[in-house]
């Protein structure tokens, strides 16, 4: 016999722990700065986020990833460091996802070429550039970031630094460990 408990938990989605501490950091800093989700929504709304109330419930609850591009623009309305919304770059368990981005909720639309809509990261211009500077390849960031257990391909990897694919709050900790670099010097100086 199942009880009510245990199939509320069945039920749930997965929630990976970054996750999970992103939404929980979000809430707590919203809380300190006695912010509601409607008013933080709506400062948001004002620097081009689409981010609702239901959105910022969902992220603080951990029913849905907080995307990487929001990040700062939140950390912005709220008058708090990136890194106060993000876990401590020691507490990274790598989400594994493949090529075709089995093991992403979000899947973006396409315009009918197959080329992207719209800018979907504000992180690839720098990860890109922190990779020239070592001299790396595509593929040799790959293989740096396959070893840290995240199962990523040269072509995601072109995509994410052409902007034409999001990258999740948990990735960036990844590139960040994988390129040995502070996971804040990943995130764009202004949030607008």
């Amino acid at each position: 016999m199942v009880s009510v408990v245990e199939k509320t938990v069945l039920n749930q989605p997965f929630i990976h722990p970054m996750q999970s501490q992103v939404g929980l950091n979000l809430r707590k800093q919203r809380r300190l700065c006695r912010q509601t989700q409607h008013v933080l929504a709506t400062g948001c709304q004002r620097y081009g986020a689409p981010i609702t109330r239901e959105m910022l419930a969902h992220y603080e609850c951990g029913q849905a990833d907080v995307p990487a591009r929001f990040i700062p623009i939140i950390a912005h309305v709220l008058g708090v460091a990136i890194t106060d919304l993000l876990p401590p770059i020691d507490d990274v368990e790598p989400r594994i996802i493949s090529k075709d981005g089995v093991g992403c909720r979000q899947r973006f639309p396409q315009a009918a070429n197959g080329k992207s809509a719209k800018i979907k990261n504000l992180t690839g211009q720098k990860i890109r550039q922190f990779r020239t500077n070592r001299r790396w390849t595509q593929a040799k960031l790959a293989s740096k970031l396959q070893k840290i257990g995240i199962c990523i391909t040269r072509d995601v990897i072109a995509n994410i630094e052409t902007q034409r694919r999001s990258v999740n709050d948990w990735q960036l900790a990844c590139f960040a460990k994988a390129l040995r670099i502070p996971l804040q010097s990943l995130l764009p100086d202004n949030p607008g």
